[in-house]
């Protein structure tokens, strides 16, 4: 495995990555949730749905977590994301499922069980709930009653980087292994 270089001040987090045309596809078909002149809308190359968001690490918390992702064991998937919600206090639109895939809930408990076995991993103490933010700074919204499924083959997983910039945070994929 190549050693993995991390910006300085940036947070680590492991996610599910849609392929661009998925991306594309969402992005397009979920212009019209929101006015031009609300929020701040996430590009297609920035949506992404969180399995572990890390923080800062250390090089040597990261050196332990790398064979973990790597030896991660788990077949390739679909969501169907047919669901959007708010979450008020971060003021975030999102796109998730009505039914998320067991797949999608077994890879997640699977990949923070293994981290915290052996890196000393701390997870969130909220419950995961998946979904891919679309939005941020929208303070309130009438959601649709109904939104068309898409259905996203999930063939990989990844390790990202965030980086606050003055324009909003900025992902980069770090890492990425495949799901058979």
């Amino acid at each position: 495995m190549q050693p993995l270089t991390v910006t300085p001040g940036a947070r680590l987090f492991f996610a599910l990555w849609p392929q661009a045309e998925l991306a594309d596809t969402i992005y397009h078909s979920t212009h019209s949730l929101v006015s031009a002149h609300i929020g701040r809308r996430v590009a297609p190359a920035q949506l992404h749905l969180t399995l572990a968001f890390l923080g800062h690490l250390s090089a040597e918390q990261l050196q332990c977590m790398l064979p973990v992702a790597e030896a991660l064991r788990a077949e390739a998937f679909t969501v169907q994301l047919d669901a959007v919600g708010h979450f008020p206090k971060p003021q975030v639109l999102w796109l998730g499922s009505t039914t998320p895939a067991l797949a999608l809930q077994n890879i997640q408990q699977q990949l923070v069980h293994d981290l915290t076995q052996h890196c000393d991993y701390q997870p969130e103490s909220r419950a995961f709930l998946p979904h891919m933010t679309l939005w941020r700074k929208v303070k309130q919204i009438e959601l649709p009653r109904y939104f068309a499924p898409l259905i996203w083959p999930v063939n990989k997983f990844v390790l990202a980087a965030s980086r606050t910039l003055t324009t909003g945070a900025e992902y980069s994929i770090l890492r990425e292994w495949p799901l058979h």
